[in-house]
């Protein structure tokens, strides 16, 4: 929809209607997909709630004063096998994380989001949550990592969610071949793929390639809040990451600090979860945007120093990076895009462009495979700010009864909640009314194939 300067009250008017239509949709959804409404959860929009994925952590150990002396503030941590396992030729080897259960159990691999490391809080947490549950659980680290991709990525530019895929698949493969061999197939008593954000998004690829005798043939994949449209959700993310930007500098510190106070304070314990978080929105867009700068800033130096492609212009030098860095932290996920993942990709197609290779990486572009497959899951959020309008109405129509809807949380904000807990645990065990077995797949509904996001549309996030 194109929004016309002429009248700015109806467009004010379309553009709220169409931020509030996940909830005006809210009835519909619920006629045959799950929806759960967080009581729990101050209703402070998808930044701010956002914030609160550093609630869920693993938790406090204090059984004994060597625990309480630790650095990571309990023992969940130090249970962890580092292990690492050759995966390409001539590359360093794949570091994983490893909780095995003592006896017969289930695996469960959990792939975290954008750039992290398997070291991830948010998903060592996923981790400790599953392992209590009786789970053993191993973590990788994300694609656009700098570990992932010096190791296990076959494509030095990652980006592109059908190969990114392909090489987390190929990576699973030899970790799941590791830990089989260190410690026996018969360990193992089946295999669980569960994914935050882009880890999801990976999730829901490898469920559509996870076939055929070379398969890993994994009992279940589940996706917690993955992207849906590629390039509308960079664009949020950017939107995000370049808050600050116009703002003047007493503002940028004075926000700075003001959310650095919260930030540790917060990962301290002293925040109450049942109270509002005392951010203003700045604050938390200022937050959320340094969490991906970081990650995506890693990224592109991890290609620069093993491939000069003439995009950045600072040489690399391992005793002076603050030139480069300076340089790079100007490009922003749409920028990486039209630069270091199309020039890489259009080598072997020259009339590629950023919207094509978005509309073949995201989620909608394997929709009848994944509404044919009855092992897969989704959790996601209604007010996730990576998430269009209408994307709640399109997943329900790929996924019907398997996909669960939270009303608040914004981006894995709610995952601290006992609901969502309980519905990770649900999807990943395979019982109740809504688990793996016991579903068919939702061959009869009909896929709503949503138009596009273009990069020239002006249109962005209403929340």
């Amino acid at each position: 929809m194109v929004y016309h300067k002429k009248n700015k009250n109806k467009t004010l008017t379309l553009k709220r209607l169409l931020a509030a239509l996940p909830f005006l949709c809210l009835p519909l959804i619920c006629g045959a997909a799950e929806s759960i409404a967080l009581k729990e959860i101050p209703a402070q929009g998808p930044y701010i709630e956002t914030i609160r994925v550093e609630m869920f952590c693993v938790p406090e150990d204090h059984s004994s004063t060597w625990t309480d002396m630790s650095a990571w503030g309990g023992s969940f941590y130090s249970i962890a096998r580092k292990k690492s396992v050759q995966v390409l030729p001539d590359h360093p080897e794949l570091d994983y994380r490893l909780w095995l259960q003592d006896s017969i159990a289930p695996l469960a691999i959990i792939l975290p989001g954008t750039g992290a490391h398997c070291s991830m809080p948010a998903a060592v947490a996923l981790a400790s949550l599953l392992y209590k549950d009786g789970f053993s659980a191993i973590i990788i680290s994300g694609s656009f990592n700098y570990q992932f991709m010096e190791s296990a990525g076959a494509h030095i530019v990652p980006g592109n969610p059908p190969d990114d895929a392909a090489d987390v698949y190929n990576s699973l493969k030899a970790v799941i071949k590791d830990v089989e061999n260190r410690y026996g197939k018969e360990k193992i008593s089946g295999k669980s793929l569960v994914g935050l954000s882009m880890g999801g998004l990976h999730a829901l690829f490898i469920s559509s390639m996870d076939k055929g005798d070379n398969a890993i043939n994994f009992d279940s994949f589940l996706a917690v809040d993955p992207p849906v449209d590629l390039l509308y959700a960079s664009k949020q993310i950017d939107s995000v990451m370049n808050t600050w930007r116009n703002w003047p500098k007493d503002k940028i510190n004075d926000e700075a600090i003001r959310g650095g106070t919260f930030y540790l304070a917060m990962l301290a314990g002293k925040i109450n979860p049942a109270d509002p978080l005392p951010l203003s929105n700045d604050e938390a867009r200022l937050l959320i945007g340094a969490s991906f700068r970081f990650g995506l800033s890693d990224t592109i130096y991890s290609i620069h120093r093993r491939h000069d492609f003439g995009i950045i212009k600072t040489p690399y030098s391992w005793f002076s990076r603050t030139a480069l860095y300076k340089e790079i932290d100007n490009i922003d996920f749409y920028g990486y895009s039209e630069t270091f993942l199309l020039q890489y990709y259009a080598r072997e197609n020259k009339g590629l462009t950023v919207e094509k290779m978005s509309g073949k990486g995201s989620l909608y572009s394997i929709a009848d495979s994944l509404n044919a497959n009855s092992k897969v899951r989704v959790i996601h959020t209604l007010n996730d700010f990576i998430l269009r309008p209408e994307d709640p109405e399109l997943l329900h129509s790929i996924f019907g009864e398997r996909i669960t809807f939270f009303d608040k949380g914004g981006h894995l904000g709610n995952l601290y909640t006992p609901e969502v807990q309980s519905r990770i645990i649900k999807y990943m065990r395979g019982n109740g009314p809504f688990g793996f077995f016991n579903i068919s797949a939702n061959k009869a509904a009909k896929i709503l194939y949503p138009t596009p996001y273009s990069a020239s549309s002006s249109k962005t996030s209403s929340f």
